[in-house]
């Protein structure tokens, strides 16, 4: 089962079809879904002392990720691998 969050009032109200880009509204957005996923992700060592993803670096930097996708109306990354510490990393 895929983790996701809704955002927005139009994305609760109306949904998101399968595979439409995500962009963080805002701040507060771009921050619930980094602790969702970005978090969550072997590939975001950064605060384990490791090497930040290069998707969530770009992302910061004002590119739209790729790997940023609504599914099942919700928006997901689909580079996610779960790090094994659902507390995310610590």
């Amino acid at each position: 089962m895929t983790r996701g969050i809704p955002t927005g009032a139009s994305d609760v109200m109306f949904g998101r079809p399968d595979g439409e880009l995500f962009l963080p509204a805002n701040g507060t957005e771009g921050e619930i879904f980094e602790g969702c996923w970005c978090q969550r992700c072997s590939k975001d060592q950064f605060d384990a002392g490791g090497d930040s993803c290069t998707i969530l670096l770009n992302a910061l930097c004002g590119e739209q990720p790729e790997e940023w996708r609504y599914q099942d109306g919700v928006p997901v990354c689909t580079a996610f691998e779960a790090n094994g510490n659902s507390g995310g990393n610590s």
